[in-house]
């Protein structure tokens, strides 16, 4: 299987339908049952948030600092499942404690996967919906349950193409330029706990430009719609502040390097619209009249 623009050997069957097939830059191993020294080694553990009713930990050997070479680590969920692998490495072991391999699914795929990635220096992420619009690659970037997948969904729901619906890896290529991956094939418009919603068959499976990130702002009711763009400093603080999905300590300089090269290659934008599901149709009427008249 190929997500986040990795293709991915597992020992486990999921029951979902994932491209076996289109661009990757990376290879990783998923494996049941780590090596008892792995398994025994992280020793210091971490709450790091509760998500999908589930407690979720950090767990190393040591302090949580800088991770080194071989340094074993641990992505423990409460009552599910505990990933394991040594920094540095591209094997990924677990230990699973359910029986419905599409939970083990989510939370490999969804959760885990892009803090992995991140940690690895494999990409950056970004926290949006993409979908390809007139053949540019669009970013909605707001806050959580700001109305990202929604706007994305009635995108997709007349025929555009999906790249996410909720992370979106990023990179910077040879030549300079600031490319996505696409990251699965699901979106989830509606939130439901530990599943990764409705298999969208209209996905993109290459690698895109980043042409354009849209800043969602909820305006009042009977507000028109308006674009503005964004320039300088604001553009950074904006997006360092919503748009990335993690902000590590040990990346910051990768991170904040990453972030300029972006904004330098892409043009960010303001989009203020009225809250509600009866104007999905005019943000998507002046949205698309915007990128066929301005990108």
């Amino acid at each position: 299987m190929i997500v986040y623009g990795t293709k991915i050997d597992s020992d486990v069957p999921f029951p979902l339908e994932l491209p076996e097939t289109g661009a990757w830059r990376y290879e990783l191993t998923l494996r049941r049952d780590p090596p008892d020294a792995l398994r025994k080694a992280p020793v210091h553990e971490r709450f790091l948030f509760e998500t999908h009713g589930r407690d979720v930990y950090f767990r190393s050997d040591r302090a949580f600092d800088v991770p080194v070479a071989g340094q074993p680590f641990a992505y423990k969920v409460g009552g599910v499942v505990q990933f394991y692998w040594y920094y540095g490495e591209r094997t990924i072991y677990y230990t699973f404690e359910g029986s419905d391999n599409s939970l083990l699914a989510f939370w490999f795929i969804h959760p885990f996967l892009p803090l992995f990635m991140t940690m690895e220096k494999m990409f950056v992420f970004f926290h949006t919906a993409a979908l390809q619009v007139e053949g540019k690659s669009i970013l909605f970037v707001a806050p959580y349950k700001q109305g990202k997948s929604t706007l994305a969904d009635f995108f997709v729901r007349k025929g555009h193409r999906l790249l996410c619906d909720d992370v979106l890896p990023t990179f910077i290529d040879n030549d300079g330029r600031v490319l996505c991956s696409a990251s699965f094939p699901y979106r989830r418009p509606f939130r439901g706990p530990e599943t990764l919603g409705i298999y969208t068959r209209n996905y993109a499976a290459s690698f895109q430009t980043v042409d354009a990130l849209f800043v969602l702002d909820n305006g009042a009711g009977d507000e028109s719609v308006g674009i503005t763009e964004i320039r300088g400093v604001e553009k950074f603080t904006t997006l360092r502040e919503h748009g990335m999905l993690f902000t590590l300590k040990f990346l910051h300089l990768d991170q904040h390097e990453h972030l300029l090269t972006l904004l330098d290659r892409s043009r960010v934008f303001r989009l203020r619209r009225p809250w509600g599901m009866e104007y999905l149709g005019d943000v998507y009427d002046k949205l698309m009249k915007y990128t066929k008249d301005f990108l």
